[in-house]
């Protein structure tokens, strides 16, 4: 049974502690209706309303000018798609493991459509792997002190904070991935058939969460194996007993990502996307350090940029002290158990981009069991230097979480450009075609989704068009305020036969192949207005 073991700390500690649970808690709650609602959130909508995004194109462009709400109807459930129609349109995108949509379908059912409603399930597994992350400690530290200190780090965390209020499965993710870990430990601890049971039904639901779950499965089987020497003792038995009926359990959704395999490769193109080994090397160290900093990332050389600078490389430093000091120190079971659970799911996810020589590990939201390692080994570290009284840690550990308290404060209104990529880019767009004045907005049909993801920002009354081709004579005359959204460049070339085009919005990148958004003006070339 999970116990708070309160007396075990000094009360300063444990009342600052509190403190930041509650800030963390604060976070995760505050302004979820203002962040930009992405393009994979707007995907979640469609496929929980029962859509498919081949469907919602179709139908698109099969009007004239639309409207935000004509958009923003396939974001909310209708009695003509039920249930069984979530289940067809996420079996058309099997690349996703169906329980959180389905899930989703249910809460929205209950509490409404609307962003809060979407985003707020993700807020209470947020809110859930805080305590999660308090008893997976207990069961491997068995050190009231170090639980602590990974719940004050967990809890006001930048990236757990984003992504606890994101309408995707990460926060689920989070939470299943914790929870199958405490229920590994605690059946190595108890023994008996009930516990790895449970251990069973936790790893079946982290797969029905996500397929990278298989990842973590593989480092707790290596774990296992590690543990018990290499000998068939009945912890492994057990173990492969569990592993074996959590795989046979998810065999209908691997079965149907077989049967569906040419749409699990079309969906899944960003991925293998090649990127050069050194982006790839800063863009890791850069996933280990907004677990715990984020601030403005942009091309330049000022003070910001070198503060940022010096803060990563510092926490890059302090975590390979850390992980050295668990090596020396910390016993057998606990740092095979940190190291199975952080090394083993990160080198599977760059083994596989050799292989494909794609950048799977190059998305931060893919990689949270290695962060999770990582988050767990500082709290290990830092409380074993507070047990000694040693200022200068204590001020390292009020330092760390200050970093992460002004970081959280920083993303109050906004969000992480690691999260929303390009769709950060809404925002300015928006303002533009919002202050215009009776704006008709034209698009491809391929931007349907970053349409639909910047309908969130636009006013009622902007008219859109969605065109698969050249045809804009009928929508174009002396005096009109037409605007293009991201023009592809054959378009561009296309279109400036015939009409005068004007980037009106471009954002500033950080590298060449950024995928970003822009936004253009259209007119006649006899357009003689001012």
């Amino acid at each position: 049974m999970l116990r708070l073991n309160i007396k075990a700390i000094p009360k300063t500690w444990f009342l600052l502690f509190i403190i930041i649970i509650f800030l963390g808690i604060f976070f995760r709650i505050t302004n979820i209706e203002n962040k930009v609602y992405w393009v994979d959130e707007v995907a979640t909508s469609i496929r929980v309303s029962g859509y498919t995004k081949q469907e919602v194109t179709q139908n698109l462009f099969n009007l004239k000018l639309i409207t935000v709400k004509d958009l923003q109807q396939y974001q909310k459930l209708t009695v003509q798609k039920d249930l069984t129609a979530t289940i067809k349109a996420l079996i058309k995108s099997p690349e996703h493991s169906p329980l959180y949509f389905i899930l989703t379908r249910f809460w929205v059912q209950r509490f409404g459509s609307s962003v809060v409603a979407t985003r707020s399930l993700s807020v209470v597994f947020g809110l859930l792997a805080i305590p999660c992350v308090y008893w997976l400690c207990q069961e491997l530290f068995k050190t009231p002190l170090v639980s602590w200190v990974a719940v004050a780090l967990f809890a006001v965390s930048p990236f757990y904070v984003a992504y606890s209020q994101e309408a995707r499965p990460y926060s689920l993710w989070i939470v299943t991935i914790l929870s199958s870990n405490i229920a590994l430990l605690r059946a190595i601890r108890l023994k008996n058939k009930q516990s790895w049971l449970l251990y069973t039904v936790s790893l079946t639901i982290s797969f029905y969460t996500s397929l990278f779950s298989i990842f973590v499965a593989i480092g707790q089987s290596i774990y296992i194996i590690f543990l018990e020497k290499f000998n068939l003792t009945k912890t492994v038995k057990r173990y492969l007993l569990a592993f074996t009926l959590g795989i046979i359990s998810f065999l209908p959704w691997l079965f149907i990502i077989f049967y569906n395999w040419q749409r699990f490769q079309d969906n899944t193109t960003w991925m293998r996307v090649p990127i050069s080994l050194p982006i790839k090397i800063v863009i890791w160290i850069y996933s280990i350090a907004i677990v715990f900093v984020e601030s403005p990332i942009y091309k330049g050389f000022d003070a910001i940029i070198i503060t940022r600078i010096v803060t990563d490389l510092s926490l890059f430093a302090l975590i390979i002290w850390a992980f050295y000091f668990l090596l020396n120190q910390a016993p057998r079971a606990v740092k095979l158990f940190i190291l199975t659970s952080t090394i083993v799911p990160t080198l599977l996810f760059i083994l596989v981009d050799l292989i494909f020589d794609s950048k799977t590990s190059t998305a931060p939201r893919y990689i949270v069991p290695c962060q999770l390692g990582i988050l767990l080994t500082l709290a290990y570290f830092l409380a074993n230097k507070l047990l000694n009284k040693q200022f200068f840690w204590r001020t390292i550990l009020i330092t760390l979480i200050s970093i992460e308290i002004m970081s959280c404060i920083f993303i109050l209104n906004t969000s992480p450009k690691y999260q929303k990529t390009r769709n950060i880019y809404n925002i300015p767009i928006a303002a533009t075609l919002n202050q215009a004045k009776a704006p008709v907005l034209i698009a491809e049909t391929k931007e349907t989704l970053d349409i639909i993801s910047l309908s969130y920002q636009l006013e009622a009354t902007i008219k859109i068009q969605f065109l698969p081709q050249i045809n804009l004579s009928q929508l174009i005359n002396s005096c009109e305020n037409v605007f293009l959204f991201n023009p592809s460049t054959i378009w561009q070339s296309q279109l400036t036969q015939q009409f005068k085009l004007k980037q009106v919005y471009k954002p500033n990148l950080l590298t060449s192949d950024e995928i970003a958004l822009t936004l253009w003006t259209v007119k006649g070339l006899n357009n003689n207005c001012l």
